[in-house]
């Protein structure tokens, strides 16, 4: 429509100013044109706009129909969508199922592995002290690769320990004297007939016929000769045994440990050296205690009762009178604490009843701390000889909480010393404690016997002083 006025317009302004005479001819052929122009153009456009209706209808007819086709695929979709959202849905509760049943079996895994890392640490343990390891290599191979792998130890890893452990039982049942190498006493490398007894034991027997025990080195890659710890008896039984002629043989089934004790036992100064600083006074006490025994007993022992015929001897003189028969027979027996309340009491005769009692207590009394002389002492020495003991227990123990606290449990023999010493001083306090007090026990009785003696004695020579007074008097 816009090229259509367009058209007309210029028709019109060329049929304006054209030439005065023909300005209406122009106009009438302008208008003439115009018009033509204007159905052709009319004409043009309503074919177009026919034609851009039926495009236009085409158009929509195929967009009705991808329309529709896509609200189709859009439910089909919505349909798989929901389907798979549904799948989803149970894929995650079975996910969270499976996850919570691995967390379960990873536990279950971690158990079985620590169970399997601990028996091949129990085999490393058991191979690195058999005797039957340096002939079987292997073995701590076997059991190295698997302690020392980051990986899980697989079914092939476990057949080859309980393989080991197999080998090991019928190794225990070894009996057989064959060649082999070992270290000497001295440290030189030795040969001869090696005689294995189980995991336990191994003799050996070299060149010139000497015979003995062999143990473990450090490592226990080597066997190495057992310092001489067995007597003659031992060593003769060993050699009945190799040669066929007895049918025992004492083993060793520690490992050595008791080899070790031997050694150890042969040693005073270990003794001493674990026992600590506290060992010490624990044995001065026991010396001092050792020597104020001896010299009471000594003592005690010189300070004789008074035989039974004396005293009857003595009353029966008394009784006439004979006070100078009486001193003599004191003189002779001045070394009994009876014979010197005695004398003090014929001293006093014809005094009172007041009198002869209070010289019959004063006596007694004067008497008693030569008796009684340190008594005391050891009954204190028997009371901190255990305390010192205690003590040292205590001691070590706090030694031994250190070491812990410092380097852990892995290792108990960092720990021994605190042990030692704690066990050691509680042994020689109860040591040097039993004998003092049993010692102390039979100077009191002693002594108890000597104030009874002198007592009945002072009492019956009292009574007699009295009577023989009041029959004076009367």
């Amino acid at each position: 429509m816009k090229r259509l006025f367009a058209y007309t317009f210029l028709a019109l302004f060329l049929a304006i100013n054209a030439h005065p005479a023909t300005a209406a001819e122009a106009t009438d052929n302008g208008l003439q044109k115009a018009a033509t122009t204007l159905d052709a153009l009319t004409t043009q456009n309503a074919q177009q706009a026919e034609h851009t209706r039926k495009l236009a209808a085409m158009e929509e007819s195929a967009l009705k129909a991808r329309l529709a086709d896509l609200k189709q695929q859009l439910a089909a979709k919505d349909k798989e969508y929901k389907s798979l959202q549904h799948e989803l849905t149970g894929l995650t509760n079975s996910r969270e199922g499976l996850q919570a049943d691995l967390e379960e079996q990873a536990d279950d895994l971690k158990t079985v592995e620590g169970t399997i890392r601990i028996a091949a640490k129990q085999a490393a343990d058991d191979i690195n002290g058999s005797l039957a390891a340096p002939a079987h290599p292997q073995w701590q191979q076997t059991v190295s690769a698997l302690l020392h792998s980051d990986r899980y130890p697989g079914v092939p890893a476990i057949r080859s320990l309980v393989d080991v452990r197999f080998e090991q039982m019928e190794a225990a049942k070894n009996h057989a004297l064959a060649p082999g190498k070992y270290m000497s006493a001295s440290g030189q490398p030795a040969s001869g007939d090696i005689l294995r007894l189980g995991l336990f034991t191994a003799i050996y027997r070299d060149q010139s016929g000497n015979v003995g025990y062999l143990k473990l080195e450090e490592g226990g890659e080597r066997l190495a000769v057992v310092p001489e710890v067995t007597d003659w008896l031992t060593t003769s039984r060993i050699e009945d045994y190799i040669a066929g002629k007895a049918e025992s043989v004492p083993m060793d089934i520690s490992n050595g440990a008791v080899f070790a004790r031997l050694l150890a036992g042969k040693d005073t100064r270990e003794w001493v050296r674990a026992g600590g600083l506290l060992l010490w006074p624990i044995l001065a006490a026991g010396a001092l205690g050792l020597l104020i025994g001896l010299e009471r007993l000594v003592f005690l022992l010189r300070q004789r009762k008074g035989s039974r015929t004396f005293f009857k001897q003595f009353m029966d003189t008394a009784d006439k009178g004979d006070w100078q028969t009486c001193e003599s027979l004191l003189e002779g027996n001045g070394k009994s604490p009876a014979g010197r309340v005695l004398a003090r009491l014929i001293k006093e005769r014809g005094q009172g009843p007041d009198v002869l009692e209070a010289t019959l207590q004063e006596s007694m009394l004067e008497e008693m701390p030569r008796l009684e002389r340190f008594l005391s002492t050891l009954q204190v020495l028997a009371v901190i000889s255990p305390l010192l003991g205690l003590l040292g227990t205590v001691t070590g123990m706090i030694n031994t909480f250190q070491v812990i606290t410092v380097f852990g449990t892995g290792d108990p023999r960092m720990m021994s010393g605190g042990i030692s010493e704690a066990l050691v001083t509680t042994q020689a306090g109860l040591a040097v404690a039993i004998p003092i007090m049993l010692i102390a026990h039979f100077l009191k009785r002693r002594v108890s016997g000597v104030l009874d003696d002198m007592d009945a004695k002072g009492t019956a020579f009292t009574a007699l002083l009295l009577r023989r007074r009041d029959c004076a008097d009367g």
